[in-house]
C-alpha cells in the first residue's frame, strides 16, 4: 500500500499533515544556517527547536524527554562533539528519532557512516526546499 501522504516532485511541501506540529531540533554551530533552516521549516507548520553543538543535541534530547523530538537535523562537523558522535550516544540509549545529518563533506565513509545510523544525507550547500524534502522523507520512512 502506497503512503498517502508520499510525495513526488509536483506536490506542495505544504500539503503534508505529518509536518503540523511535529517536534524538530536544528543542530548546527552556525547560527545562520540554523536560522535559515528553523525559518523555513517553521513556516512549513513544524515546531522548531534549536542547539548548536553535539553536547547541547544531547542535552535538548534529554531534558526533552517526555516530549521526544519527532525528528533531528544535525550537521556532522562541529566543534567538541560532532553530529555522528551525538547521534551514536542517542540511539546507545535507545533513542531511535529519525534523523538527516547535514555535511559539506558528503564523501563515501561520510555516507556511509550517515546510512549505517539510518539518516538522510543532505550535501551542503544545498536548495531550502531540499532541506523540507529530506525532512519530510526522514520522518515518512519506516523505522529499520
Amino acid at each position: 500500500m502506497q503512503n498517502p501522504y508520499y510525495h513526488d516532485e509536483d506536490i506542495e511541501l505544504q500539503a503534508f499533515p505529518i509536518q503540523e506540529g511535529a517536534r524538530v531540533l536544528i543542530v548546527d554551530d552556525d547560527p545562520s544556517m540554523r536560522e535559515m533552516l528553523a525559518d523555513t521549516l517553521a513556516a512549513e507548520g513544524y515546531d522548531v527547536h534549536e542547539a548548536s553543538s553535539g553536547a547541547a543535541l544531547i542535552h535538548a534530547v534529554d531534558r526533552a524527554a517526555s516530549e521526544e523530538f519527532d525528528l533531528i537535523i544535525t550537521d556532522v562537523r562541529m566543534p567538541g562533539i560532532d553530529g555522528f558522535t551525538a547521534l551514536n550516544h542517542l540511539r546507545a540509549r535507545g533513542c531511535f528519532v529519525p534523523a538527516v545529518v547535514m555535511t559539506a563533506f558528503p564523501d563515501e565513509p561520510t555516507l556511509r557512516r550517515g546510512r549505517d545510523l539510518g539518516c538522510t544525507v543532505l550535501a551542503k550547500p544545498f536548495a531550502l526546499e531540499d532541506a523540507s524534502r529530506a525532512a519530510l522523507d526522514a520522518l515518512l520512512r519506516p523505522a529499520s
